[in-house]
């Protein structure tokens, strides 16, 4: 077992069992010597503190391990990132099919009122054809008065 210098919080079980096994065969008493310093070992502050000493390959194995947890929360922003602009892209797309609605909606009313309007006109145009018409046939019936009138002022003179 190779020594390495580095700064680490001691907090996993595993590690804390080998580094007690590495002390006991450190100071050469096995797991005989346990007993003469379990009071030690056992104290939860012994282990918050930081270690010097260490077995690389339970090292390798715990970095391996937030390497791993750092790649999966790489891959769960990455896809939340994704997500958002979906969302984002949804979000604008029903914003724009609102509006497009909302005119489609206005225009359509705008039709309703334009052919309401557009039979009025036609009601009023029918109305002012049949007043034109009746109009024309009064200033016929005037200017026959009129003629008749004139026929009768010539006879009445003449006959004078």
């Amino acid at each position: 077992i190779e020594a390495f210098e580095i700064n680490i919080d001691i907090t996993d079980n595993d590690i804390q069992k080998e580094m007690t096994d590495e002390l006991l065969n450190d100071i050469g008493q096995g797991a005989l010597g346990y007993p003469l310093i379990e009071d030690e070992i056992d104290d939860v502050y012994f282990w918050d503190t930081y270690s010097e000493t260490y077995n690389k390959q339970a090292i390798i194995d715990y970095c391996n391990c937030v390497k791993d947890l750092i790649s999966q929360i790489k891959a769960i922003i990455y896809s939340s990132h994704e997500n958002d602009i979906k969302a984002n892209y949804f979000k604008e797309y029903v914003e724009y099919y609102n509006k497009l609605y909302t005119k489609f909606a206005a225009i359509k009313q705008y039709n309703k009122l334009l052919e309401k309007c557009n039979q009025k006109k036609d009601l009023i145009t029918k109305d002012n054809d049949d007043n034109l018409e009746k109009i024309t046939n009064y200033q016929k019936e005037i200017e026959n008065i009129k003629s008749t009138r004139s026929s009768i002022k010539k006879l009445t003179k003449r006959r004078d």
